[in-house]
C-alpha cells in the first residue's frame, strides 16, 4: 500500500497488487485508527450514468439512472461468475408508462427469478453479486 498526503490532513491510499489479508485502508482527516477493513473520513464519489437504451452493465456502472421516455428499456446484468461482490444501484427516472427491466445473464437470476421490472417512475433497487447469483439488497417502489 502507499499514500500520498494532499493536504493538510488528507491522505490519498493505493493498494497496488494484492493487500495483505487483513489489512485496513482508511482515508479522510481523522487519525482515529480503522474498525473496518475499509473506511472512509469523508464523502465517497462513485460512477453514475443516465441510459436510455438496452443496456449490458459492465464494470464501470454503479448507479443507473434509466430513461425509458422514448420505450421500453432493458437492462442486463453480466455474468455472475465475473462479478463477485458487484453492486449495482438502479433507478427508473421519468414519468412514461414504459417499463424498465433488469435481467440476469442467460438463465441467471436475480433473487430466483429471470427479472426485476421497475414499471414506474422513482422505483429502484440495489443488486448485489456473490460470484454465482444476483441479490437484491435493497428495492423501493
Amino acid at each position: 500500500m502507499s499514500g500520498v498526503v494532499l493536504a493538510a490532513g488528507v491522505v490519498a491510499v493505493g493498494v497496488i497488487g494484492n493487500p495483505v489479508a487483513g489489512s485496513t485502508v482508511s482515508a479522510g482527516p481523522s487519525a482515529a485508527a480503522p474498525a473496518s477493513t475499509l473506511e472512509s473520513q469523508g464523502s465517497f464519489g462513485a460512477a453514475i450514468a443516465t441510459v436510455s437504451v438496452d443496456t449490458v452493465l459492465g464494470s464501470t456502472h454503479y448507479t443507473v439512472l434509466a430513461d425509458a421516455t422514448d420505450a421500453a428499456l432493458t437492462l442486463t446484468l453480466p455474468a455472475a461468475a465475473g462479478c463477485a461482490r458487484r453492486i449495482y444501484n438502479i433507478k427508473k427516472i421519468d414519468a412514461s408508462a414504459n417499463a424498465v427491466t433488469v435481467e440476469g445473464d442467460g438463465a441467471e437470476t436475480i433473487d430466483g427469478a429471470a427479472n426485476y421490472p421497475l414499471p414506474a417512475q422513482w422505483n429502484c433497487v440495489q443488486i448485489q453479486c456473490n460470484g454465482t447469483a444476483w441479490f437484491i439488497l435493497q428495492e423501493m417502489a
